[in-house]
């Protein structure tokens, strides 16, 4: 029981961290020109670290039916949330999401 105690925390924490970036995406995208060179790297550095690591993590555990319904339901939500962010996305030449933005 303690491992899935474990396990639903980090999936948690990877939820929350993914959907905090895609947040912050939305908030420093209208002032993306006026950031430092130094703040917008340390930004794509924070974007690259949630998409590179913790998406493709999540993608795995939802795929493979590790979550609960609740982290399913968010999980869903955080891939609409990305596909809208797209266009930003390309726009700022991030790195794109690795996994299946669609269920379908």
């Amino acid at each position: 029981m303690a491992a899935q105690t474990t396990i639903g925390r980090a999936i948690s924490a990877d939820l929350e961290a993914v959907r905090d970036t895609a947040d912050g995406l939305e908030s420093v995208f209208p002032s993306w020109t006026s950031l430092s060179e130094v703040e917008r790297v340390a930004w794509s550095l924070d974007w690259d670290q949630a998409m590179a690591s913790y998406l493709p993590l999540l993608d795995r555990v939802f795929r493979a039916g590790e979550m609960t319904e609740q982290e399913q339901t968010q999980y869903v939500m955080l891939l609409g949330k990305l596909k809208a962010l797209m266009p930003t996305i390309t726009r700022l030449n991030l790195y794109h999401p690795p996994v299946a933005l669609d269920l379908t």
